[in-house]
C-alpha cells in the first residue's frame, strides 16, 4: 500500500509539472530549471535568517510594532547584502553564462521581495497569532480569484 501512494504522489507531481510546462507551451528550457534550483536554495538560506525575528514574535508575543520595525530593518538587511554580494552569489554556482545573467535578473527583483515579503510575514504572523486570520483570508481571496480569472482568459484558446 506505501508504495502505490508513493507511486500515486510521484504522477501527481509529474502531472503538475507537465501542466506547467504545457502552460509554458513547453518552453522551458534547463537554463530556467538549473537557474530556479539555484535561487531556492539562496531563498532558502536567507529566508532562515529572517525568520529569527518570527521566532522571538511566536514566544514573546509582544511589541508588534518593534517586530514590524525588525522585519522592515532585516529585510532592507537583506536586500543590501544581496544588493553588494549579488556577483560573489552568482559566482557560488557553476553555471554558464546565460544561467548567471539569468539568476542576476532573479536576483535583482529578489532584492525588492525580500523587503514586501519580510513585511507580509510579519502582518501575517501577527494576524494568525491574535486569532483574527478569517478577517486576512478573506482579505487576500478576492485578488487570488481575480488572477485565476485573468490566467483563464490568457491561456484559453
Amino acid at each position: 500500500m506505501k508504495k502505490f501512494i508513493s507511486i500515486l504522489i510521484s504522477f501527481i507531481f509529474m502531472s503538475i509539472a507537465d501542466s506547467i510546462d504545457t502552460a509554458f507551451n513547453n518552453l522551458i528550457s534547463i537554463d530556467a530549471i538549473v537557474v530556479t534550483g539555484s535561487f531556492l536554495l539562496i531563498d532558502s538560506i536567507f529566508k532562515s535568517f529572517a525568520e529569527i525575528g518570527l521566532y522571538t514574535y511566536r514566544t514573546i508575543r509582544k511589541n508588534e510594532w518593534k517586530y514590524l520595525w525588525f522585519n522592515i530593518f532585516f529585510g532592507l538587511l537583506m536586500g543590501f547584502i544581496v544588493f553588494i554580494g549579488k556577483n560573489l552569489i552568482i559566482n557560488v554556482f557553476d553555471l554558464t553564462i546565460i544561467q548567471k545573467n539569468m539568476l542576476s535578473i532573479l536576483l535583482n527583483f529578489y532584492i525588492v521581495y525580500v523587503v514586501i515579503g519580510r513585511f507580509a510575514n510579519a502582518l501575517f504572523e501577527m494576524v494568525r497569532l491574535k486569532k483574527q486570520l478569517k478577517l486576512y483570508r478573506g482579505f487576500s481571496d478576492n485578488p487570488l480569484y481575480i488572477l485565476f480569472a485573468i490566467q483563464y482568459v490568457c491561456l484559453w484558446k
